[in-house]
């Protein structure tokens, strides 16, 4: 696999698995919004589901706080609690915090008011089930029948009672026996009861739904929390594996640098490049290989060539040192010379051609003797005066006639 496409293979993977790793932490962050969201509605839902209870509550103490302090405000703070229940009065904010306990001793709002809308709607927005919301419903249609004896209870505190449209026309004597029963008989506990079933049903749905939602959230963030963890895990592996492959290839390339450099410096053709590879680094350190091998072998051929121009050379030389040899004995025995004289010129001709030291020539004077006729660096009275034919070695070369070297 060639290096560009290994970098571009390990760089497209860690750049997939980045991005893959980028999504994930989004959905993670997706994931934990909506955790904390679904903390946030599990909480506002259990507030308004106790706002009603708490309402049911508040109006029962302020009726029964009315049937003996007989202080119009409570039946004014009576009215408000149902007034803000059912969105026909602003809502104070935070009304879910401590409210009315603090605003009863001195009629002051402990804070400012908010926005006038039904307990029913901030129900239906934090998205009830069916199921949920019917328990709520039948909460509030209970609670809504008992708000009929309570107004009739603090009526009969001052003497008012209800004609036959149910409105409190009719006039009488205050009846404080007839409220007091109908705030503390069984029958009213009975009906309180009957408001906190179903609100103690929908604590029961609302546990179980949004708990499984939270579980079922948190599971799904650990599921990715564990995948991001695993993704890191593999990118770091692919970085490492990326950086191992680098280092390889570019120690492969070093060698083939040093190479390279050494057969400069030592002018050595016979360097070689030790790589394996298969990649560009491959392909140049056997294109290097080749070139070497190539040079080497013209240079061989060259160093032929200069030897055989050299043989050449000495060949031509020798054969016009031969010629100019020739040329000066052929001066020497030109002319009519006596023998001795023909034979000294010979000898001293055949001295500088040949450079030999020392000399003698015999010459043949008839078939049995050869007489000596001239010396060259020797006195003439060295050697013998004659030789016979065939006597020593100087008589068997001319009786055979042919030259011996010794």
């Amino acid at each position: 696999m060639s290096t560009i496409r290994l970098f571009f293979i390990v760089f497209t993977l860690m750049t997939v698995i980045s991005i893959f790793i980028g999504i994930i932490t989004g959905l993670t962050y997706l994931n934990q919004r909506e955790l904390v969201r679904s903390q946030e509605v599990r909480y506002q839902s259990y507030l308004h589901a106790d706002e009603l209870r708490q309402s049911s509550d508040d109006l029962t103490r302020f009726t029964r706080t009315y049937e003996i302090a007989q202080d119009i405000k409570y039946k004014q703070m009576y009215s408000d609690v149902l007034a803000i229940r059912n969105g026909e009065k602003p809502r104070p904010v935070n009304y879910e915090r401590i409210y009315w306990d603090l605003f009863a001793p001195e009629e002051k709002k402990p804070r400012p008011d908010g926005r006038a809308v039904p307990l029913e709607t901030l129900m239906q927005e934090l998205g009830f089930t069916s199921e949920e919301f019917s328990k709520l419903q039948d909460a509030k249609e209970k609670s809504d029948g008992l708000v009929e004896i309570e107004e009739v209870s603090m009526n009969a505190i001052n003497g008012l009672y209800q004609d036959e449209s149910g409105q409190f026309t009719k006039k009488g004597q205050p009846d404080p026996d007839l409220a007091r029963l109908l705030m503390y008989n069984e029958q009213y506990h009975q009906e309180k009861a009957k408001i906190m079933k179903p609100i103690d049903d929908f604590f029961v749905l609302l546990d179980e739904r949004t708990k499984n939602q939270v579980k079922r959230r948190t599971y799904r963030g650990f599921r990715y929390l564990f995948i991001i963890i695993g993704s890191i895990i593999v990118l770091n592996i692919m970085a490492f594996s990326g950086y191992y492959l680098i280092r390889v290839r570019m120690r492969q390339m070093r060698n083939l640098i040093d190479t390279m450099v050494e057969a400069q410096e030592c002018d050595d053709l016979s360097l070689r490049a030790e790589i394996r590879a298969s990649d560009e680094i491959g392909q140049a350190g056997r294109a290097f290989n080749s070139l070497m091998a190539t040079v080497q072998k013209s240079v061989d051929k060259a160093n032929q060539t200069a030897d055989s121009l050299q043989q050449i050379n000495q060949r031509i030389e020798q054969e016009n040192q031969d010629q100019a040899g020739l040329n000066a004995l052929s001066e020497a025995l030109r002319g009519e010379q006596k023998i001795e004289s023909l034979a000294g010129n010979l000898l001293n001709s055949l001295a500088a051609f040949l450079k030999f030291q020392t000399g003698i020539v015999y010459v043949r004077m008839n078939e049995d003797t050869l007489e000596r006729k001239a010396t060259y660096a020797l006195p003439m009275e060295k050697g013998p005066q004659t030789i016979h034919i065939e006597e020593g070695l100087i008589g068997q070369a001319a009786r055979d006639k042919k030259t011996k070297v010794i």
